[in-house]
């Protein structure tokens, strides 16, 4: 039976004898950056092999127990996650200009993403309902084909509609309305479409920026193949940079010293939190400013969400 992609990469890690780094994975399993860091933080997060931070580079430890023999992978950067972020917002501002027709944003929730986008259409001058459409939720291939046929000329923003990447037909849609061809036709050919009069096939001149929670490995190729794709997913200390990045801008209202103080705590418990991300720095900001007037202890409160969130 052939390994996936996923195994060929675990394969490569435990079959290592000294330190490496993760381009030999890379040459070994035949898969991509995005792959190697996704499986090996998800072995990471099954508690198979240990992470710290060496500067910017990031190294894994594991042990090879038939052997006891201690292992590592070292994981260099190639940009700092200001640098990263700034990437992202270069490749949705080429959709909004129309110099590419999508983009697909990828990775973990709270990070940013949906903020990054919005901030980037308001800084373009771009109103909500007026110059592109926000869509979110969920969408039948049916749904999809009608809001593209009624949004054929439009810049579109698909939120958290994941749903659009589970079937077959929905993603036949999208491979039809995101080709590279100066033409992209998309057809619908059923009774259900006669009977709403919609036009089938139909030219579709629009863009669309795609951001999922799902990381890139879990969408069909074809779709990430047809536009740029980004594929962000973060360690908790990279989402410490992040927040440190971004800080004034984040509960504005609240004084920067404080705000200061709360991120340096939280990095320094960074690595117990479940679920690390924005809303963590959000909910620690919130609590540290009510505990300025009271006694109350905002550290043990904060250490509190590394159980709850």
């Amino acid at each position: 039976m052939s390994m996936s992609k996923t195994q060929e990469v675990i394969k490569a890690v435990f079959q290592q004898a000294q330190p490496f780094y993760s381009s030999t994975i890379m040459s070994l399993s035949g898969s991509s950056v995005a792959l190697v860091s996704n499986t090996l933080n998800e072995l990471k997060d099954a508690g198979k092999i240990v992470a710290r931070k060496e500067g910017k580079k990031l190294v894994y430890s594991l042990t090879d127990a038939p052997h006891n023999q201690k292992m590592s992978v070292t994981v260099e950067p190639m940009c700092s996650m200001a640098e990263k972020f700034q990437y992202i917002r270069d490749l949705v501002n080429m959709v909004i200009t129309g110099v590419q027709p999508s983009v697909l944003i990828t990775g973990q929730p709270g990070v940013g993403k949906t903020f990054l986008v919005k901030e980037q259409l308001a800084k373009m001058g771009k109103r909500e309902n007026h110059d592109y459409l926000m869509v979110s939720g969920y969408a039948t291939p049916f749904g999809l084909f009608k809001t593209l046929h009624d949004n054929r000329d439009a810049l579109l923003v698909m939120d958290d509609i994941d749903s659009v990447f589970d079937k077959d037909a929905s993603v036949n849609v999208l491979k039809a309305a995101l080709d590279s061809y100066d033409t992209r036709r998309v057809s619908w050919i059923s009774e259900k479409a006669e009977q709403q009069d919609l036009e089938s096939p139909f030219d579709f001149t629009g863009r669309i920026i795609f951001i999922s929670n799902r990381f890139a490995d879990r969408i069909d190729a074809a779709i990430r193949s047809r536009g740029f794709c980004f594929d962000l997913r973060m360690t908790n200390s990279e989402i410490s940079e992040h927040m440190g990045n971004i800080l004034q801008q984040v509960e504005p209202q609240v004084e920067l010293h404080l705000k200061q103080e709360t991120l340096e705590y939280l990095t320094s418990i960074e690595d117990q939190f479940v679920n690390y991300n924005l809303r963590t720095l959000i909910q620690a900001i919130r609590i540290r400013k009510f505990c300025v007037s009271t006694d109350k202890n905002w550290k043990q409160m904060i250490h509190v969400l590394t159980q709850e969130v």
